[in-house]
């Protein structure tokens, strides 16, 4: 089995556009309905409505529909992170945030994350790497075990 893969628990619908905003917490329930009431009467686009709205960012939205028609998952107990790539992210940042980088291609970060839509730990990669990065979907036990064996006690 390779280590990448595309996700078996891909659902058979695509995940609409306000659930992974909602889920990636760059907006609320109740401002995706708002955009649905919008978008009902006057039609367009549901990321584009919030981006009107102001509810969210462009990058909210962008981030969101590379997210939208699956998932890439991970078995990290099968990868050999690169040093350079662990260097980018302290233990603790990893851990509050379960996420794991283990490879820098081309300067774009890969880096397996428990919550690939979570606006709070995307915001943080970006901050602290300075890098683009793509998200690859891992279970919380792996990454917790990747995280042990990559970066020593402190």
């Amino acid at each position: 089995m390779h280590p990448l893969r595309l996700s078996e628990n891909r659902p058979r619908e695509q995940r609409k556009i306000g659930d992974l905003l909602i889920a990636g917490k760059a907006v609320t329930a109740e401002q995706v309905r708002e955009a649905l009431m919008i978008q009902e009467r006057h039609g367009g686009l549901t990321g584009r409505i919030l981006i009107e709205m102001g509810a969210c960012s462009a990058g909210d939205v962008r981030t969101a529909l590379g997210r939208q028609v699956w998932f890439t998952t991970i078995d990290l107990a099968r990868v050999s992170p690169q040093r350079e790539a662990i260097g980018l992210l302290g233990k603790d940042v990893c851990v509050r945030f379960r996420m794991f980088p283990f490879e820098i291609l081309e300067g774009l970060l890969c880096l397996a994350m428990v919550n690939v839509v979570s606006k709070n730990a995307c915001m943080e990669a970006e901050r602290l790497t300075k890098l683009d990065f793509k998200a690859f979907k891992v279970d919380r036990d792996s990454l917790m075990a990747a995280i042990a064996r990559h970066y020593p006690e402190e």
